[in-house]
């Protein structure tokens, strides 16, 4: 089995393997693969993602997703009813990947996006653990029924 594992293993395809950036430490990314039970859209993408300044290519059969910023990578895989469906969503990808010569840039964003989820752990281990403040009891008024039920005067 090869680095996209089960990926690999169910869609019978060794392609992915090529998208992933290998560097001194570790495997890179990561790139997210979502299967879509119907379409998927590039306003749906966006909203996914969270914020709209982000290279979207969009097709029939998949939306990619790239941000130049954080170097989030998504892939949506539209109408992914069954194993043939969804091969050809993510083959679809795969041959755009290497017609566009983006292969590379791919392998780079997922590198990128590698080094600052280690920079976020290492400062997260650095930095002490400050509890959050305590909440103070908000002080409660009571009226009592008698105060309650009294009629104003005529």
């Amino acid at each position: 089995m090869g680095l996209w594992g089960y990926l690999e293993q169910r869609f019978r395809t060794e392609r992915p393997r090529k998208l992933l950036a290998l560097d001194d430490e570790a495997m890179a990314g990561p790139v997210h693969l979502i299967a879509c039970h119907r379409g998927a859209t590039e306003s749906q993408s966006l909203k996914h993602l969270g914020f709209p300044d982000a290279t979207v290519v969009s097709t029939l059969s998949w939306v990619y997703v790239a941000d130049e910023v954080q170097e989030i990578q998504i892939v949506f895989l539209a109408n992914c009813r069954d194993e043939t469906t969804t091969n050809l969503a993510l083959q679809g990808f795969f041959e755009w990947l290497a017609q566009m010569q983006e292969e590379m840039r791919l392998s780079a964003r997922a590198a990128a996006r590698s080094r600052i989820v280690r920079a976020i752990a290492r400062e997260a281990a650095v930095q002490p653990q400050v509890p959050a403040p305590a909440l103070k009891k908000s002080k409660r008024i009571q009226i009592s029924q008698t105060q309650s039920n009294k009629q104003p005067p005529s």
